[in-house]
């Protein structure tokens, strides 16, 4: 399967663009200096579990801290890989198979494991918030299972022909920093103002209700096409005159 970079400053404003078109909300450039890129919104990034958080807001988040086994790409979409290089589906449309990117790392070095899908998928089932609704009665609890390091198989509950098509929305978290952080109500405190991926950027600077600076990851395993930007700045702007 083929692939595509992700994110040169073209496509995080895109992206942002997209989400203001979609909402109905005013972002608006306010710098492309140098290697930073600097966006204004008046909607903040309230909720940063990818497992409980719904919406293109946090979703814009999510596509660049955190990955998926499979991207949706151009209009009309186009399934690429992603943190899955590669995968098969059984005659009757049950089992999925997926062979992950062995150069695939988190945010923390450690690599992205089919265990640690295994894990993602378990918590959003489990959870029963955010996205899981577009997987409900299709993939269950003891769905997922590991074959071995680098090999995912998913058997649905029933035939679904959308599968690939709602993947891209269900990201892969690193267990182990959960787990170390999992209190009494399974992260999702901890992962509302933290995160656990392994994006092409990683959240360096947060301060709720004012900005949210993001840093390209070095080791981040798609390095075709990645373009010039190595930070941004998210800042939020209430005025629409200020945004300008």
């Amino acid at each position: 399967m083929p692939t595509e970079s992700r994110l040169n400053r073209r496509q995080f404003g895109l992206l942002a663009a997209v989400t203001a078109i979609s909402t109905s909300l005013s972002f608006r450039t306010l710098a492309q200096e140098g290697q930073t890129f600097v966006l204004a919104s008046n909607t903040e990034i309230d909720n940063m579990d990818p497992h409980t958080a719904n919406g293109n807001i946090p979703t814009a988040f999510f596509i660049n801290i955190y990955d998926s086994l499979v991207r949706v790409r151009n209009n009309p979409p186009l399934i690429e890989s992603g943190l899955a290089s590669e995968w098969t589906i059984s005659d009757d449309g049950l089992v999925y198979t997926f062979k992950l990117r062995p150069e695939a790392v988190f945010h923390d070095g450690s690599p992205v494991t089919a265990d640690a899908v295994v894990y993602s998928i378990e918590r959003l089932v489990r959870l029963d918030r955010g996205v899981s609704w577009m997987i409900k009665g299709v993939v269950e609890a003891g769905s997922a299972k590991a074959i071995d390091p680098t090999t995912v198989e998913i058997t649905l509950a029933k035939p679904f022909a959308p599968f690939l098509q709602v993947l891209p929305w269900i990201f892969v978290v690193n267990p182990t920093i959960v787990e170390a952080n999992k209190g009494t109500d399974d992260a999702v405190t901890w992962l509302g103002t933290n995160h656990a991926g392994s994006g092409p950027f990683e959240l360096t600077r947060f301060e709720a209700g004012n900005l949210y600076g993001f840093t390209r990851f070095a080791d981040y395993w798609n390095k075709e096409g990645a373009g010039n930007v190595q930070n941004v700045i998210w800042r939020i702007v209430r005025e629409t005159s200020s945004q300008r």
